[in-house]
């Protein structure tokens, strides 16, 4: 059954709470194309699978006025260190991979949600691992 995402959350080792994910943006995952072709086997190119590129994750999220968490993402943005995060969805299910903190924004609308964007880079170390909710 199909589901929506509300009442999704992201975490990480140092950023344990968040104001509310309004959105996660589109992502995707690819993998390079290595040619392993040799003479005189055929007149076609073949291939193999090369390396994962784990691609990035946009997300906005509401900004409330008590939101600390705010700082340890300047920081994390700063260092350019790596750690776990967890997405952690409306069933119970999660999606946990490591990142680094490789985007930064905010909007500050007079009539509207304070929000900050950030984009996390999926590093690699640690492959994304799904779990399934309930």
């Amino acid at each position: 059954m199909a589901q929506i995402g509300k009442k999704t959350t992201i975490t990480s080792t140092t950023v344990t709470a968040l104001a509310e994910v309004l959105e996660i943006g589109d992502y995707s995952f690819s993998r390079s194309d290595v040619e392993d072709t040799s003479y005189g086997t055929t007149v076609w190119r073949t291939y193999i699978a090369g390396l994962i590129e784990g691609g990035s994750i946009p997300f906005r999220i509401a900004v409330t006025k008590a939101d600390t968490a705010i700082e340890s993402l300047e920081t994390l943005f700063g260092s350019g260190a790596s750690e776990s995060w967890t997405v952690t969805f409306a069933d119970g299910s999660k999606w946990v991979f490591t990142a680094y903190v490789n985007g930064m924004g905010g909007s500050q609308p007079m009539d509207d949600l304070v929000t900050l964007q950030i984009t996390l880079k999926i590093d690699g170390k640690t492959p994304p691992a799904y779990t399934a909710g309930t």
